[in-house]
C-alpha cells in the first residue's frame, strides 16, 4: 500500500517518509526530496514548519504588569477523572505563557473551567475578584479563542466578524486580514473557510476585542510557518503594547521556547513552571 501524507509539518515523517514533494500557489514541484538531505532553508522559504529550526521571533522585551488572571487551588473532573489537580497559578499583564502537555493532560478542560463552561472547585480570579457566572463584567476582559472556532463565529461574512468585535471602533479590519492571508476572503462566509483558515480568523477576531487576557486553545493548528509566524506576531503585539495576558496552548515545544515568557507544563493533571 502506497501512503501519501498531507501537512505542514515534517516532525512526524522524517523517519519514515520515502521522498517528499512540495506544493505551492496549486502547483505541486516535479523535485522529489530525499529526507536524509532536507535543505532546511529552502523548505522554510515554502512555508513548511522543519523539526528543531527556530522561528526566530523578534519580540520586545516582557514588562510584567499587575496579575490579571489567577488560579487559587482549582480543580477540575470530567466524568470520573481529575483532569486537573489543586491548580494554584498567576498570569500578569504583557506576559505570554505557553501551556504544553500530551494530549488530554488537560490544556483545554483548564480553558473550559475559566470561561465557566466546566464546573471547578477553588476560586477563579479576574483583576482581583472572584469569577462568577453573571458577573459579564470580568467575562469581557477575557478573550477565548477554542479548538472548533466554528464555535464563536457570529457574522455571514469574514470582514463582518472582525466588525463585530472591533465594536463600533475604527475599521481596521483589511489590515488585519491582510495581515493574516486572509483578505481575499472577506465577503464569504467563515464556515466556508478551511480549518486553518478559520482558526486564524478566530484568533484575528479576538484581537480586535481588546480583551485584557487572551486564552487560545492551540492557537497555531494546522498552520504552515507563514501562517504560525504571522499568528505569534498578533499575540505578541497584545502582550507587549496592549499590556495583556496571553496564554496560548500548545503541543509545538519549539513555538513555546521561542514565543514564551514562561512556559506551564501539565503532567497527570498537575501543573509546574519550566524554568
Amino acid at each position: 500500500m502506497g501512503v501519501l501524507a498531507v501537512d505542514h509539518r515534517l516532525d512526524s515523517w522524517l523517519d519514515i517518509a520515502d521522498a517528499i514533494c512540495t506544493m505551492e500557489n496549486g502547483e505541486l514541484s516535479s523535485a522529489v526530496i530525499d529526507p536524509k538531505t532536507l535543505n532546511a532553508e529552502q523548505l522554510e522559504q515554502k512555508g513548511i514548519i522543519v523539526p528543531g529550526r527556530s522561528y526566530a521571533p523578534q519580540i520586545k522585551a516582557a514588562v510584567p504588569g499587575e496579575v490579571i488572571l489567577s488560579l487559587e487551588g482549582v480543580s477540575v473532573e470530567r466524568g470520573e477523572t481529575q483532569v486537573i489537580k489543586d491548580a494554584t497559578v498567576q498570569f500578569r499583564r504583557g506576559c505570554i505563557y505557553a501551556v504544553v502537555g500530551p494530549s488530554g493532560c488537560g490544556k483545554s478542560s483548564l480553558f473550559g473551567a475559566i470561561a465557566g463552561l466546566y464546573p471547578y472547585q477553588g476560586e477563579i480570579k479576574v483583576d482581583g475578584k472572584t469569577m462568577r457566572r453573571r458577573n459579564k463584567k470580568l467575562f469581557q476582559k477575557l478573550g477565548f479563542v477554542t479548538q472548533n472556532p466554528q464555535d464563536q463565529f457570529v457574522a455571514d461574512s469574514v470582514r463582518k466578524e472582525l466588525q463585530v468585535s472591533l465594536r463600533g471602533e475604527k475599521d481596521t479590519s483589511e489590515e488585519i486580514l491582510r495581515s493574516i492571508a486572509l483578505w481575499r476572503y472577506r465577503d464569504i462566509s467563515p464556515y466556508l473557510l478551511s480549518q486553518g483558515q478559520q482558526r486564524r480568523l478566530g484568533v484575528a477576531a479576538l484581537m480586535a476585542c481588546h480583551c485584557e487576557a487572551l486564552l487560545c486553545d492551540e492557537p497555531t493548528y494546522a498552520q504552515d510557518r507563514r501562517n504560525t509566524i504571522a499568528i505569534m506576531e498578533l499575540l505578541c503585539q497584545q502582550a507587549r503594547d496592549k499590556q495583556a495576558a496571553v496564554i496560548f496552548s500548545t503541543h509545538d515545544r519549539q513555538l513555546a521556547k521561542d514565543y514564551a515568557d514562561r512556559i506551564l507544563e501539565y503532567r497527570e493533571g498537575v501543573m509546574s513552571w519550566i524554568d
